[in-house]
């Protein structure tokens, strides 16, 4: 009782390289690709639409928040997607940085692990988003992040800090 389907954007992206996969409530498929941009696949697998960023974005991370908004992380920044148009606005602070990961809080604080450090974005309250600056990260490649209650668990190249999210500027090795 299974059945698999094949399927491949439309002509001329017929061998993209994937790299990431989130599906919506609608069931739909968004797809991040490592050089052709992002797309978006119906729900019943047959209609392929690309959302309007760089054709040529190398997607490294997807992230369906809790309020239904749709984080595309790529090696040249963070994109936010709206669903109806199709149309992604990049975050200006995180411009030209690499998106590693994003975990996100309860509340809908989201924690980004970037090339540049760890960036802690409100999205209902944006002048409230900024980058963290403790000494053992600032600056520094963050590959990983993940929450677990009020403890961020932040991943550099060669070890784990663990930061309290109601006083960040407390960090554990």
């Amino acid at each position: 009782g299974k059945q698999y389907l094949r399927f491949s954007p439309p002509l001329p992206h017929r061998a993209p390289s994937f790299s990431q996969v989130a599906a919506d409530q609608q069931n739909r498929l968004w797809i991040g690709t490592w050089g052709h941009g992002l797309w978006r696949l119906d729900s019943l697998r047959k209609d392929w639409q690309q959302v309007a960023l760089p054709a040529d974005s190398r997607i490294q991370t997807l992230h369906q928040s809790t309020d239904q908004t749709l984080w595309v992380g790529t090696t040249q920044g963070l994109y936010q997607v709206d669903p109806d148009t199709m149309q992604a606005t990049l975050w200006q602070p995180l411009a030209k940085q690499r998106i590693w990961q994003l975990a996100e809080q309860d509340n809908g604080t989201l924690w980004i692990a970037t090339s540049k450090g760890l960036y802690q974005l409100v999205p209902s309250a944006a002048n409230d988003s900024q980058w963290l600056r403790p000494d053992k990260f600032s600056n520094q490649e963050i590959r990983t992040v993940a929450i677990q209650g009020q403890q961020l668990l932040v991943g550099l190249s060669t070890h784990l800090l663990l930061v309290d999210v109601t006083r960040p500027d407390s960090v554990q090795q």
